[in-house]
């Protein structure tokens, strides 16, 4: 007995040790050689509950390398909860992992399990917005507009900052022809991580479409201090400057965008139509 003992912490000590080295190559972004320690860990302690979560943060950021990267988060997922069927937030990876195998790999049969996965994460911890989340990008594929969006409400209930959350009901909102509801929540967006370039670069368009110009360029002119080398931003805002009439504006924006796509045809015609 006490010889088991000893073997048991010699081997737990040794797995602590692999766990510590993989923290820090995961701090240092070398991703690869982190997942080979998290696995020597669980070589000698396979039964560690508290290995996987920073194991599985890891084989998330892998995951869309490869097929089999993608197997190996959904592998350790599943390990995870048979260790901890408890634990909340491993089920919502778990969810994560079987929605994008239907989402994006077409695998019908992980339909189900990722809803019962959502399902449990929701049971074990009911103020949880991302479960909500992983649901609503399963109604979107399925085209199930109204379900989605109501996931997301229930996400943003739970928590009413969260920027992408107002990101993707805003998006459902707008193209289901709900643009006012979907203007206002994609501000809010921006209004609690202003750094979305996308958002900012979506609103000045639904902007210029409703026929609000001033608005339309305010929201550029933040889409492009955010991303300056995007050549469609100058190209939108020049077509706002021009539309309000000011040519020498709209000339410097088609300028800035043909700098950046020297080629594009659209770009100098406009310019020319400056002059």
């Amino acid at each position: 007995m006490c010889i088991v003992i000893i073997r048991y912490s010699f081997l737990a000590c040794k797995a602590d040790v692999y766990y510590k080295n993989a923290l820090a190559l995961s701090q240092q972004q070398n991703l690869d050689q982190a997942i080979y320690m998290y696995e020597k860990a669980l070589e000698y302690n396979p039964n560690e509950e508290f290995y996987y979560g920073e194991m599985l943060a890891v084989y998330s950021t892998l995951a869309d390398r490869s097929r089999e990267s993608f197997a190996m988060l959904q592998k350790r997922a599943e390990d995870a909860v048979r260790i901890n069927p408890q634990h909340a937030y491993y089920y919502n990876i778990l969810s994560s992992t079987y929605g994008k195998a239907f989402v994006s790999y077409g695998d019908t049969s992980a339909k189900d399990k990722a809803i019962d996965a959502c399902k449990r994460a929701l049971e074990l911890k009911p103020l949880f917005g991302d479960p909500h989340n992983n649901l609503a990008a399963i109604f979107v594929y399925e085209r199930k507009y109204k379900e989605a969006m109501d996931e997301i409400s229930m996400a943003l209930k739970i928590y009413p900052k969260h920027a992408e959350y107002h990101r993707i009901l805003g998006e459902l909102q707008v193209q289901q022809g709900l643009k006012m509801e979907g203007i206002a929540s994609l501000e809010k967006a921006v209004l609690y991580d202003p750094s979305i370039v996308s958002v900012w670069a979506s609103l000045s368009r639904l902007y210029f479409e409703a026929g609000s110009l001033s608005k339309a360029g305010e929201m550029m002119q933040q889409a492009i201090l955010l991303n300056p080398n995007n050549p469609r931003y100058h190209g939108d805002l020049g077509s706002v400057y021009f539309k309000q009439g000011m040519l020498d504006k709209a000339a410097c924006e088609f300028n800035a965008a043909l700098k950046l796509t020297p080629n594009d045809a659209y770009f100098r015609q406009m310019l020319n139509a400056c002059q």
